[in-house]
């Protein structure tokens, strides 16, 4: 699938050798296969509830859940086909995340963020609370079953797994992996099934609630949590929900890369788990290569870039996708602004002459529009 996929300018169609993966490199998490992994310390169904939390009679136990899809609090809306820049629900989405994410890392809410992301770029209703509210009776159904006494950490972990994946069903898409909906978390809990980077944002959340708190691992294919619990030094593979020793996890990540994979000791004797912003820029990152690959959605791609853009504003390479991905939309004096400021930044980015390129036909397109 080609980024410019439209009837495009000569200018564009002699780029076409460009394909998506070659000229969106940054559509995936830039990850090294090395034998040994070392933590980077740098900071780094389509209906859905308009009314948000409620209770349906297909739940359980008094179990919190989304309304059915025959509730009149329903309504099949999506963001795909509303602009950015005149969607007030978009906007209003896009400022929260942005204030959220300017916090200190350790202040960041991973729950409110993540409904952000859904309002701004597809599920415009779903609010904060919604999330939180099914993440805290999650909770409270595992410390109604813990003993008052003895709750130690693997024995917490074991009933947030046994809470989670057998008595609630939570598993790995394996079946649609590439589904969006994989990587919005109110999906993710309506549904219980997603990917591992966000399965393993509701295990954390949920764990966290009951007294465990677990740190994100940013392995290479595949997303893990460690519990952050001093000598712990085992690993949850959220996507399965798999306690994992050392060797079973490079057991696992060696069987997905084809390679053979041995994880620094240090990693899990020091705990050091990626930030929330690097845990955030994973999901969308997971967001960006679906939009602008097979699933082809450039309005939708814009809104992920401008996020990963307030995520981890020094990554130039949004920047320049940023522009790419205005001049399919034929948004050219956007395009424009957004291609100079790259240029100005990486004068000598090894893609500078093709992006040059570009830059000057959108500069004749947007006169043109102006005309």
């Amino acid at each position: 699938m080609q980024l410019l996929s439209r009837p495009q300018p000569q200018a564009a169609r002699n780029l076409k050798r460009h394909n998506t993966a070659n000229v969106l490199r940054s559509a995936q998490p830039r990850m090294v296969k090395t034998a040994v992994y070392v933590p980077e310390h740098s900071p780094a169904k389509q209906v859905e509830p308009t009314q948000g939390y409620g209770w349906d009679p297909r739940c359980n136990d008094d179990e919190p859940c989304w309304p059915s899809e025959t509730s009149t609090s329903f309504q099949n809306v999506t963001m795909s086909s509303v602009d950015l820049t005149q969607d007030a629900t978009s906007k209003k989405a896009y400022e929260a995340y942005c204030k959220e994410i300017s916090k200190p890392d350790e202040e960041i809410d991973m729950l409110a963020t993540s409904a952000y992301i859904a309002q701004m770029i597809k599920y415009p209703s779903v609010q904060p609370i919604d999330l939180t509210r099914s993440v805290d009776w999650l909770a409270q159904n595992i410390r109604a079953k813990l003993p008052e006494d003895g709750r130690y950490p693997m024995r917490v972990l074991r009933a947030v797994i046994a809470e989670l994946y057998v008595a609630r069903g939570f598993h790995g898409n394996a079946a649609d992996y590439y589904s969006d909906d994989n990587s919005f978390i109110n999906m993710v809990l309506s549904e219980r099934k997603g990917i591992p980077v966000t399965l393993g944002l509701v295990f954390s959340e949920v764990a966290k609630r009951v007294g465990l708190p677990m740190i994100g691992l940013n392995l290479p294919t595949h997303f893990m949590l460690q519990p952050d619990v001093e000598g712990m030094e085992v690993l949850v593979d959220a996507f399965s929900g798999e306690i994992l020793f050392k060797e079973e996890a490079e057991e696992r990540l060696g069987e997905m890369m084809g390679a053979t994979v041995e994880i620094d000791p240090k990693l899990l004797q020091g705990r050091h788990g990626c930030s929330k912003r690097a845990w955030l820029a994973r999901m969308l990152y997971n967001l960006k290569a679906m939009y602008l690959g097979s699933n082809a959605d450039q309005e939708s791609a814009l809104r992920v870039i401008r996020l990963l853009r307030a995520t981890q504003p020094n990554n130039l390479a949004d920047l320049r996708d940023e522009g790419l991905t205005l001049y399919s939309l034929r948004r050219y004096a956007e395009a424009a602004e957004a291609m100079q400021a790259y240029l100005d930044a990486e004068p000598s980015a090894e893609d500078a002459g093709m992006v040059a390129t570009m830059l000057t036909s959108c500069r004749a397109l947007a006169r043109g529009q102006m005309q």
